[in-house]
């Protein structure tokens, strides 16, 4: 018979509901701080740079006595010189008034583009104000052989393709989105415009069918897009998946229900955290609130079912606090074994992939006082357990089926029963074979890492027909290649002949085959040539 209910009133009983308002309360900061974490998607090449490589320190040290422009290359079908190189006039007239919106001189107030321009550019130049410098003044070359300097740069093999490019502000870093974004429609606020340089192109008159724009900062909008976008599609993908895991396992609208805002809501908080401890996410990290979903939407299946089993073997009364009881270790162990294999990523010299192990292991521990908050106190407060709470007649029932499991007689086995009961039986008794097949085909499998090849090109991050990949190979098909190389010649100072000596014919002893200024610079031009 069904165990008598007690008259005390339980845990669950006296604080169900503080719980859960204390709970509910966090809810928004949660959502909010998820919010943010979004807006705040950053991808920067340094951070797939180790940190214990030496050509990262070169890299940084080069940067640090040569900063480099951050550069924009605008280019589109027909953005070409005329016929005669040395006259402007049959050039195409969008390229001068591009160049003139994005360089405006005195701003209107009222004009929002233009002082956008003036805040976020700090220069324009195109193939035309290039072969001007270089066919004017005291050292001019021919149109001729300024077209042939500048052919595989600024201008196309044939001479008359040119593109336009675009100098950013040096402030304008990790600030991309008003400068490239494509803008964002938004629910219940306020749109999101695009970018400066997309409305002055848009107003110079060329289409984003013809459009094609280049460059570092193309790239990581591109990925900070891309990584977005990404996040949409895996979270409806898996929100969609969940909802109907979750359904199946349990067939009730309203558990579906709760198990969903759950699980999102751990996935919130995992993003929050982020937010919270002052860092920003990238396209790699965008992929962990899925992660931490999924794994949510197991855990409060799990719960669910323990509960039921409390309900059913105890009674409706206590059967909140026996299923936490029953379900917490079990929980706990899995999601720190999750959470150590999880920040052994942490390991890696790579931001983005520490990132992702640390807070992906932040958040599957997170999703662990969703479940056992959140969740109890939310069924226990429904009453939802009294439809699963079974009459006498029912638990009697019961305790005959389990006696009869127990005989193994008279029993009338499931199709499923049936063959889980085969396979499992084929494993004990051919447990040796099983084992050296299992670790043969392991080892299959394994033959297949010979092959990996790792890389860091964040090009590689894109799908083969992505917008980006396109553009850059048109750029490179009708202008010339866009990686740029810059090489620094380096004089220890034991090969650096007396400054004091450079204006005169004396050669002190000690300066004896070592290299004066002028040396120097012809072996700077040796190599420049020779290149």
């Amino acid at each position: 018979m069904q165990t008598p209910t007690p008259a005390g009133k339980t845990f669950y009983d006296r604080w169900g509901w503080l719980v859960l308002i204390l709970s509910l309360a966090c809810v928004p900061f949660a959502y909010y701080g998820a919010g943010q974490a979004v807006q705040s998607n950053v991808n920067k090449v340094e951070d797939w740079l180790p940190k214990s490589y030496r050509e990262t320190d070169e890299l940084s040290r080069f940067r640090k006595f040569f900063p480099s422009d951050q550069f924009i290359i605008v280019s589109w079908e027909g953005c070409k010189l005329g016929e005669d190189p040395s006259n402007a006039e049959g050039d195409d007239p969008r390229i001068a008034k591009l160049i003139s919106l994005v360089t405006p001189g005195e701003v209107a107030p009222d004009d929002v583009d233009a002082v956008d321009a003036k805040k976020y550019f700090k220069s324009a130049q195109s193939g035309r104000t290039l072969l001007e410098q270089l066919t004017t003044g005291q050292h001019a070359l021919s149109h001729e052989e300024a077209v042939e300097r500048l052919k595989g740069a600024v201008l196309g093999p044939d001479g008359r393709q040119t593109c336009v490019i675009v100098s950013l502000d040096p402030s304008t870093s990790g600030k991309l989105k008003p400068v490239l974004g494509h803008g964002q429609k938004r629910i219940f606020r306020p749109n999101i415009p695009p970018g400066v340089l997309r409305r002055l192109v848009e107003k110079a008159g060329i289409t984003d069918e013809n459009l094609h724009l280049g460059g570092p900062p193309v790239d990581n909008i591109s990925i900070d897009e891309e990584g977005e976008r990404t996040l949409v599609r895996l979270a409806g993908f898996s929100g969609i998946l969940g909802l109907f895991l979750a359904w199946w396992s349990l067939r009730s609208l309203l558990l579906t229900w709760i198990v969903f805002l759950c699980s999102v809501t751990s996935a919130a908080a995992a993003l929050a955290v982020i937010w919270a401890t002052g860092e920003t996410v990238d396209a790699i990290v965008l992929s962990m609130p899925s992660l931490v979903y999924v794994l949510a939407i197991s855990g409060a299946v799990h719960f669910i079912n323990y509960y039921q089993e409390a309900v059913h073997d105890g009674g409706l009364h206590g059967a909140t606090e026996r299923a936490v009881i029953h379900a917490v270790k079990p929980a706990i162990l899995c999601s720190l074994t999750t959470a150590f294999g999880l920040l052994s990523l942490c390991s890696s010299e790579l931001v983005p992939i520490r990132k992702f192990g640390l807070y992906s292991a932040s958040g599957v521990m997170i999703l662990n006082v969703v479940l056992f908050f959140i969740l109890p106190a939310a069924l226990h407060l429904l009453r939802y357990a009294k439809r699963w709470e079974l009459s006498p007649e029912e638990m009697l029932a019961k305790q005959s089926q389990q006696s009869l499991l127990k005989n193994s007689t008279g029993t009338k086995e499931t199709f499923s029963e049936r063959f889980w009961g085969a396979f499992s039986g084929f494993i004990v008794r051919n447990h040796v074979t099983v084992f050296g097949a299992s670790l043969l085909l392991c080892g299959i499998v394994g033959l297949g890492l010979a092959k990996t090849r790792t890389s860091i090109d964040l090009l590689e991050l894109f799908d083969s027909q992505a917008r980006i990949l396109k553009d850059y190979r048109w750029l490179e098909q009708h202008l010339g290649k866009l990686v740029p190389l810059e090489i620094l010649i380096e004089f220890d100072r034991g090969s650096l002949a007396n400054s004091a000596n450079a204006n005169t014919e004396e050669v002190s002893a000690e300066d004896i085959g070592k290299l004066s200024f002028l040396e120097r610079m012809e072996t700077t031009l040796k190599v420049q040539e020779a290149i």
